[in-house]
C-alpha cells in the first residue's frame, strides 16, 4: 500500500486505462489469508445476481507476504493470482455446498501501521486453523446430505485443496479430516488401531502428538493421492497468504494437465 485508503484496485486500473476501458467496478476486500477467497465469492454472487450485466469479473488475490526477523521469516513467500470469473467457465463453482467458519481471534494482525511486518501467534495460528477446519466439515457434512440424501465420506471427493501455509500443515489438515471421520464413526474396523481415541475432545487434542502420528499414518494413501499433487507449486514458492489455495489449485491443474477434470471448490 501507498498508503492507508488508496485501494489496490485504483493500481489495477493502469492496466485498462491503456486500453480505454476505465468503467471497472471493484473494491479492496482486506482479511488476511480469507481476502481473496471472499473477493472470489462476491464476484461469483455479483454474476448470480439481477445487478450482473454481462460483464466478466476479476478476482486478484496477492499480499504483502514478508515476515520481520525471527522465526516466522521462512513462512513468508510470495505470488499472486488473477481470477476470470464469468459463464460456461471450465472450472464450477457448485453452489449450495459451501460451509464457513469465522471467529474473532488475534493470531495474526499489523496493529503498526509504521511497519509493513505483522505480530503473529503461531501456535494460535495452527489451533484456529485446524479448529476452522473441524468446523467447516462439520457444516459441509450437514449440507451434504441435505442436498444428496446420504452422509458425506472422504472417499466422495476426488482431491483435497488446502489454504497452505507450509506443507507440513496441509499434512496435519488431512490427518484432521480423517480424525474428523473417525469420530462419526468410531466403530467401523478401518480404525481400530486408533480406536482408543473415540472419547477424545475435539478442543483438546490439536496438539496431541500421538493422536495426530497416528491420523497422519491413517490418512497417508490420502494424502498422497488426493492431496499431494496440489502443494508442489507452493513447496516451491512458499507461503502465498490470500493466494495460496489457488496457487494449490493451479498446482493441481498442472499435475492433471492431461486428465479432464471437474472441480468442486
Amino acid at each position: 500500500m501507498i498508503d492507508k485508503s488508496k485501494s489496490v484496485k485504483t493500481f489495477l486500473m493502469a492496466l485498462f486505462a491503456e486500453h480505454g476501458n476505465f468503467n471497472v467496478e471493484g473494491v479492496d476486500t482486506l482479511n488476511a489469508c480469507y481476502g481473496g477467497t471472499n473477493a472470489l465469492f462476491n464476484a461469483m454472487n455479483w454474476i448470480e445476481s439481477r445487478s450482473w450485466d454481462g460483464r466478466f469479473a476479476m478476482v486478484v488475490a496477492a499480499d504483502i507476504a514478508v515476515y520481520g526477523p525471527g522465526s516466522a521469516r521462512p513462512t513468508g513467500g510470495c505470488a499472486a493470482i488473477a481470477m476470470l470469473i464469468g459463464p460456461n467457465a471450465p472450472l464450477v463453482l457448485e453452489p449450495g455446498l459451501r460451509s464457513t467458519y469465522m471467529e474473532h481471534v488475534y493470531d495474526f494482525y499489523k496493529p503498526n501501521l509504521q511497519s509493513e511486518y505483522p505480530v503473529v501467534d503461531g501456535q494460535l495460528s495452527i489451533r484456529s486453523y485446524l479448529k476452522a477446519l473441524d468446523m467447516c466439515y462439520d457444516g459441509f457434512c450437514v449440507k451434504y446430505k441435505e442436498k444428496n440424501g446420504k452422509d458425506f465420506t472422504l472417499k466422495e471427493a476426488e482431491y483435497y485443496i488446502y489454504h497452505s501455509p507450509y506443507s507440513k500443515l496441509v499434512r496435519k489438515a488431512t490427518a484432521r479430516l480423517q480424525f474428523n471421520e473417525f469420530l462419526k464413526n468410531p466403530d467401523d474396523p478401518e480404525y481400530k488401531e486408533v480406536y482408543r481415541y473415540k472419547y477424545q475432545q475435539r478442543e483438546e487434542t490439536y496438539f496431541n502428538r500421538g493422536l495426530n502420528i497416528s491420523f497422519e499414518k491413517l490418512s497417508a494413501n490420502m494424502f498422497v493421492t488426493k492431496v499431494l499433487p496440489s502443494i508442489h507449486l507452493c513447496e516451491e514458492l512458499g507461503n502465498c497468504y490470500s493466494a495460496s489455495l489457488y496457487v494449490t489449485l493451479l498446482s493441481l491443474i498442472d499435475r492433471l494437465s492431461d486428465e479432464m477434470v471437474y472441480f468442486t471448490l
